[in-house]
């Protein structure tokens, strides 16, 4: 695990937020330290997994930064070889998998 931290991180899924009202993960300042254990409590709809998302690199906030070891996390456009799923392109996302149809086999049934 690396030490992550969040500086003024907040994100709103419309544009221009006026009030904090409008933010699915009101402006926040935090570190989880290496080693640390921690926990995302609240009701629903506080911003639990925007978080999540945002930490995973599956949502860009509108606002701030999250840095692992320092580093920030937007910029990062590989980790250990592998594309940072944010920043695929929206075709690469929704790509079905092909999976064969399964074919009959003679002498069974």
């Amino acid at each position: 695990m690396a030490r992550i931290e969040f500086q003024n991180l907040a994100h709103a899924y419309r544009p221009n937020p006026a009030t904090l009202d409008d933010y699915a993960l009101q402006p926040m300042s935090m570190v989880w330290e290496d080693g640390g254990a921690y926990a995302l409590l609240g009701p629903s709809g506080c911003g639990k997994s925007t978080l999540l998302n945002i930490v995973s690199g599956l949502v860009t906030p509108s606002e701030g930064k999250v840095l692992f070891d320092g580093p920030e996390r937007a910029r990062a456009q590989h980790r250990a070889g592998v594309p940072v799923p944010g920043h695929l392109r929206h075709d690469e996302r929704v790509r079905q998998p092909r999976v064969p149809a399964a074919q009959p086999q003679a002498g069974r049934g």
